[in-house]
């Protein structure tokens, strides 16, 4: 109900495969970290695995669950289900409830004590509640609830909520430094909260419409979806370049640019009931540092961007997108706002209908002045410039991938 990260520092599609994929990392390490990391897994298989919880049964085919923001991977080995937290939630508290109505029908109490416990499942301890919502260490956690750095839950179905500012900021830097996690929480906590009326229902009309026209669609083509939408709102022509942080500042947003620690931060959105809204840039992040100004860099405005569909789409719940190095994201919360990010600067088509003015290049030299181009007018990385021009020409059946791989194998990282 409350841990939504995989230990190790992995981010995937389905808990059934972290072992997998933490074995393939174990080739080319010493034996002592595969030690330590193999008790780990080992630790969330038997938590998130509810074919482990039969003791005295073997060989029960895996039923993994995992949540994910507003979502719960329900997964076995024929399927992955993705189902909404809420609805997954109450069947298995209808379970639980069934289980112990039974139990409790039978003379001599014998089961009274596990009855006492599922009744009370809602007590628990402040402190490790903090330590699994946020996914710190539970000395870290108990460390920053002291401090009042942040506000440990009272109760499990609270933390479960999950719509605290705080606890989700600390929770998508969590794989940082215990010092470098403070520092990103005491920047949210410079943004005042504010009102954006007409941000708010800019939102609820894109939420609205993605939920009815493509809610069972994959993340891209949802964040495509919302950037056709958002465009057509704004009576942005698909051709026109978007200046990114005077359409953020317009709408409300409390936008700053500035220098702030830790380096590997490039960004991060908040909008809830205690922060915001808010973007930040970070102009010390990595990724653009030293480039120049930052309306024309092309990685702080694909940054910008990436943090709008973040406020557009993923405040259900106070959502606060921290984008830092090994950010824990949700995959599909990451992979929507970079497809937003991507088409809303940059629409495929657009790359396209220059590629084909510019008589089709092909060769590596040309391909590049075709790249530089669609940069320079519309101020993106070379990467999506590059990721877009190939999702274009899908579109007239030209396939230009090894081509592309030659010149920016790293397109798919939305900040190269």
């Amino acid at each position: 109900m409350l841990r939504q990260t995989y230990p190790v520092g992995e981010t995937l599609d389905r808990p059934s495969r972290f072992r997998t994929v933490a074995e393939e990392r174990w080739t080319e390490m010493p034996p002592e970290i595969v030690e330590r990391e193999d008790e780990t897994i080992n630790a969330f298989e038997a938590a998130h695995d509810l074919s482990r919880a039969f003791s005295g049964l073997f060989g029960l085919p895996s039923l993994f669950l995992f949540r994910t923001a507003e979502r719960m991977l329900i997964d076995t080995p024929w399927k992955c289900w993705d189902m909404p937290f809420v609805e997954v939630e109450h069947a298995l508290a209808d379970v639980g409830n069934h289980v112990a109505k039974r139990l409790d029908s039978i003379e001599g109490g014998k089961w009274s004590e596990l009855i006492r416990s599922w009744r009370t499942r809602d007590v628990g301890d402040p402190t490790r509640l903090l330590a699994w919502t946020t996914s710190l260490n539970t000395e870290v956690a108990r460390a920053f609830a002291e401090e009042g750095v942040l506000e440990a839950p009272g109760s499990v179905s609270e933390a479960a909520n999950d719509d605290d500012e705080m606890r989700l900021a600390a929770r998508m830097s969590s794989a940082l430094p215990a010092e470098q996690i403070r520092q990103i929480l005491m920047l949210v906590r410079s943004f005042q909260p504010h009102q954006a009326g007409d941000f708010d229902r800019l939102a609820e009309a894109t939420g609205a419409h993605i939920r009815a026209h493509f809610s069972q669609h994959r993340p891209f083509e949802q964040g495509q979806a919302a950037s056709a939408f958002i465009r057509e709102r704004l009576g942005l022509a698909s051709v026109q370049r978007v200046d990114i942080f005077k359409l953020i500042s317009d709408f409300g947003i409390e936008l700053q640019a500035r220098q702030v620690e830790p380096p590997g931060l490039d960004g991060l959105a908040i909008w809830g009931p205690k922060y915001g809204p808010a973007v930040l840039i970070n102009a010390s992040s990595i990724r653009f540092a030293g480039k120049g100004d930052l309306s024309n860099s092309g990685a702080a405005r694909v940054t910008a961007a990436h943090e709008l569909c973040h406020l557009l789409l993923d405040r259900g719940h106070a959502l606060t997108a921290v984008d830092v190095l090994n950010s824990r994201m949700p995959l599909a919360v990451e992979s929507r706002a970079k497809a937003f990010a991507g088409d809303f600067l940059l629409p495929g088509r657009v790359a396209a209908d220059i590629w084909i003015r510019m008589k089709r290049p092909r060769t590596k030299e040309d391909l590049l002045k075709c790249l530089r181009r669609l940069c320079s007018v519309y101020g993106v990385t070379r990467s999506v410039a590059a990721w877009k021009l190939e999702h274009g020409l899908y579109v007239y059946d030209v396939d230009m991938r090894q081509q592309l791989d030659q010149i920016v194998p790293q397109r798919w990282q939305r900040g190269s």
